[in-house]
């Protein structure tokens, strides 16, 4: 595999991570099934054998298609895009 198809891999990978995070901002009182599938699957494509990660990441693709169909109502509200702070006790 070449570099660039390496970097825009790893570039994908940041970007469906970064995506499923803006999830956990939002209370649903129990996590969405299609969440955690996605969250598996991405799991399992970090850990994958370099001849798995094509598939892999195919299917993870397809979580973020049915996340953004299934979950629709939570993504681009006014919150979506607010930055999260974290707060420390120690400060």
């Amino acid at each position: 595999m070449s570099m660039e198809a390496l970097q825009a891999q790893e570039d994908l990978m940041k970007s469906i991570e970064s995506f499923l995070k803006k999830f956990n901002r939002i209370s649903f009182g129990k996590t969405p099934k299609v969440l955690l599938h996605a969250w598996d699957n991405f799991i399992e494509v970090k850990h994958a054998q370099p001849e798995e990660v094509q598939e892999l990441l195919s299917k993870l693709v397809q979580d973020m298609k049915i996340i953004s169909d299934e979950l629709s109502e939570y993504i681009n509200t006014p919150a979506w895009n607010r930055p999260q702070y974290l707060h420390s006790d120690k400060e």
